[in-house]
């Protein structure tokens, strides 16, 4: 007698599961979109301190709390193009027994960080091979 009642509780049971299920993919959707804007965002920061080091020999500059993911590198390709002087110009360095995985070429994450990073140029007038030279360090102030 009560069969078509009970039909519909479960009917409206399956409804409001769908719709929960569809607010948890929009929610998930917009925080991968918000940490990859902040991984962006750190990239470009990334770029610009590498750029106001080379504009200013000497000086120390910090990007303070850049945001990176697991498996992302960096060659040293990637920072030599983006202040036009040869790869061997650059060097890389990092906090020990951290989660930066520092190799002769480039610098890699193993796990999602936020950590700080230290440029520092040097500029060589009598080298013509490296008229300009720079540290990258990862956690720590270049020596």
């Amino acid at each position: 007698m009560f069969q078509r009642g009970q039909s519909f509780a479960i009917f409206k049971l399956l409804i409001g599961a769908i719709v929960a299920l569809a607010i948890l993919v929009i929610i998930v959707g917009v925080i991968n979109y918000f940490e990859n804007l902040r991984v962006q965002i750190s990239e470009k920061r990334l770029v610009d301190g590498l750029i106001s080091a080379a504009n200013a020999p000497g000086e120390l500059v910090v990007a303070e709390k850049l945001t990176f993911e697991k498996s992302l590198s960096f060659s040293r390709r990637f920072f030599s193009t983006r202040i036009n002087v040869e790869q061997e110009c650059i060097e890389l360095d990092s906090l020990q027994g951290s989660s930066v995985i520092i190799n002769p070429e480039s610098v890699s994450f193993n796990s999602g960080i936020q950590i700080d990073v230290f440029f520092k140029c040097s500029a060589d007038s009598f080298s013509s091979f490296c008229p300009l030279s720079c540290a990258v360090s990862f956690g720590k102030a270049p020596d």
